[in-house]
C-alpha cells in the first residue's frame, strides 16, 4: 500500500462532493490517502474513525450518518462480504498513479450482486 495518494484540485468543482455536508467532505477526502491500491478500506464506521480521525470526539454513529452520506452521492460503494464492511472508492483508478506496481488488497472484491448497505455501527 502507497504512503500517499493522489487528491486532484478537481475535487473542489465536483457536484457531488459539494452536495455534501462539511463533515462528510472532509471524512470523504481524508479516507482517499488511507485506501489501499484498490482503493479499498475497512468499512465499518468505528474503524473508519479509527483510522481516519482518530484524534477527533465527533461520534461513531456522526461517521456512520457521513459514510452513507457519500455513499448515497455515488462517491464510494459501501459493501458487506462475510458480516464484514468494506469501503471501495469509487473512480479510484481515474485519479491515482504508479497503480501498475499495485500490491494485492487483503479487503474482498467487490461481491457481484452489490447493495448499498446501511448498518447501525459496530
Amino acid at each position: 500500500m502507497a504512503n500517499r495518494r493522489m487528491i486532484s484540485k478537481r475535487i473542489s468543482i465536483s457536484e457531488k462532493v459539494n452536495l455534501l455536508s462539511d463533515f462528510a467532505k472532509l471524512l470523504y477526502t481524508w479516507i482517499i490517502p488511507h485506501t489501499d491500491d484498490w482503493g479499498r478500506i475497512d468499512g465499518s464506521p468505528k474503524k473508519i474513525k479509527a483510522i481516519v480521525m482518530p484524534l477527533t470526539t465527533h461520534s461513531v454513529k456522526k461517521f456512520e450518518s457521513a459514510v452513507k452520506e457519500i455513499a448515497d452521492a455515488g462517491l464510494i460503494l459501501w459493501y458487506e462480504v462475510e458480516n464484514d464492511l468494506f469501503v471501495q472508492i469509487m473512480g479510484f483508478e481515474d485519479h491515482q498513479t504508479h497503480l501498475e506496481k499495485r500490491t494485492d488488497s487483503k479487503f474482498p472484491d467487490l461481491p457481484k450482486e452489490s447493495q448499498k448497505i446501511y448498518p447501525s455501527a459496530n
